[in-house]
């Protein structure tokens, strides 16, 4: 069985707050925090988002259920903020090496690990109702799936066929 689930009854855990998850979150990205701690909360709440992705209110209830999961020796808030750093980014091991200081094993392991734990969270939050499993249920959707480049055919006359461009390239 997952050696990082627990089977047994679930411990106590301290609930991180948004505003905790915040302030942990911008002193691990950035070195110069306790100098901008005085900044407004909606500035410092940018910050994070540009360094995160998200609210840090998201992180702290995802935090909060990652709790419920994981063995105690391997909550490490941290490695968390530098998993979701990293989803947000994507830098290279170098790159994450150089902002946190660990190296590129370390990183890898956790990084990883903690993706992963993310992932397992899916059975746990996505919920479909019953009534989208009704065969004769019918769903009136389009979904545009052109959301990359593409290798478009030449129009015959125009520099570009906008039929086969992406509005989000601004081809459109």
């Amino acid at each position: 069985q997952n050696r990082r689930h627990r089977q047994t009854m679930q411990t106590t855990t301290r609930a991180i707050t948004a505003l905790s998850m915040l302030n942990y979150g911008l002193q691990l990205v950035d070195k110069k925090y306790l100098i901008h701690r005085n900044n407004k909360l909606t500035c410092r709440t940018e910050q994070f988002q540009k360094a995160f992705g998200s609210h840090p209110l998201v992180y702290a209830r995802i935090w909060q259920d990652l709790e419920q999961q994981l063995i105690d020796s391997e909550r490490k808030l941290s490695w968390f903020l530098i998993t979701l750093f990293w989803f947000k980014h994507y830098d290279t091991e170098d790159d994450l090496k150089n902002r946190f200081g660990y190296d590129q094993v370390t990183i890898r392991g956790w990084t990883w690990y903690y993706a992963e734990c993310i992932q397992e969270l899916k059975q746990l939050k996505i919920k479909m109702p019953s009534s989208f499993f009704d065969p004769d249920l019918e769903f009136p959707l389009v979904v545009d799936g052109v959301h990359c480049k593409t290798f478009e055919p030449k129009h015959p006359t125009m520099p570009m066929d906008s039929n086969w461009s992406s509005h989000k390239f601004g081809k459109k």
